[in-house]
């Protein structure tokens, strides 16, 4: 019984020199952490609308506007149809 108690106090007495230095960790100097925690995620960047589209009215192309000569298609992973790859697959290929 004494030796439980024993080990009791040893655990009170550890815990509570913890729970000290914890304290005391928090009250340097400096004010606490140094570093930034990578935990939390960067602060969300500030979106704004390009000046020509926060006017009123409608959007302006410029004539250096390399998208303006975009052609626009139907683009898909793989090069081949659907009857040629049904094919294939069933070739074991």
């Amino acid at each position: 019984m004494l030796a439980a108690v024993a080990v009791v106090l040893v655990l009170i007495v550890a815990f509570a020199g913890r729970l000290l230095l914890g304290a005391l960790s928090l009250l340097r100097a400096d004010g606490g952490a140094t570093e930034r925690d990578p935990q939390f995620a960067e602060p969300a960047a500030t979106v704004t609308r390009p000046p020509e589209l926060s006017e009123e009215g409608e959007y302006r192309l410029q004539e250096d506007d390399p998208s303006s000569n975009w052609t626009v298609q139907e683009e898909t992973p793989v090069d081949k149809t659907a009857a040629e790859l049904s094919r294939e697959a069933e070739s074991g290929n």
